[in-house]
């Protein structure tokens, strides 16, 4: 958890917490952990964030005191789609490497489809060299996420079932529509 101090003064609204660097906290921000209190990680890989609570999000992430928390092998990277769990509006928020471990250079075909649940999947190709490099990625990381990123994005962050070499499919997952798989 990341904590950040916090106090409030007589002259403010007791319901609003403002930290020390200024920022107001809605009333339901715990001062104790008020970053780890808005990510859900019932979401699988990364964390859901309800949609009106992104922007706050986006202001404690870029507080220098919570950056320095963060490794410098990795960074914060937002879905690309909006999801509804639950009846609530929610994004997604991944904690990815910086070191791109395989460029879209290596990528000779991609095409969209259908999964036997009518789920949208991307079946792709690579190159004899991309095939190397993504067998020896994959198979290191069996059960663990990929994420696929665009325009410092996540799209997709399936998980690794298995090792793969010059072929294989992505599972949109998600809300992912075809048009989403199509774009990818």
């Amino acid at each position: 958890d990341t904590s950040v101090a916090a106090s409030t003064s007589p002259s403010e609204s007791p319901e609003l917490t403002r930290t020390d660097t200024g920022e107001v906290l809605p009333p339901q921000i715990p001062r104790e952990s008020p970053l780890s209190s808005l990510l859900d990680p019932s979401g699988g890989y990364g964390w859901m964030v309800a949609r009106d609570e992104v922007p706050l999000v986006k202001l404690m992430l870029a507080r220098p005191d919570v950056s320095k928390l963060v490794p410098p092998d990795v960074n914060f990277a937002w879905g690309t789609r909006t999801e509804f769990v639950g009846g609530l509006e929610v994004e997604r928020l991944y904690l990815v490497k910086k070191q791109v471990e395989l460029e879209g250079k290596f990528l000779t075909d991609a095409k969209p489809s259908f999964d036997q649940f009518r789920k949208p999947i991307v079946s792709f190709q690579l190159t004899r060299e991309g095939g190397r490099k993504f067998a020896r990625l994959t198979g290191a990381n069996i059960n663990k996420a990929l994420a696929i990123v665009l325009d410092g994005r996540v799209e997709s962050a399936p998980e690794i079932q298995s090792r793969i070499q010059d072929r294989g499919q992505i599972t949109m997952g998600g809300t992912a529509t075809y048009e989403d798989a199509n774009d990818l």
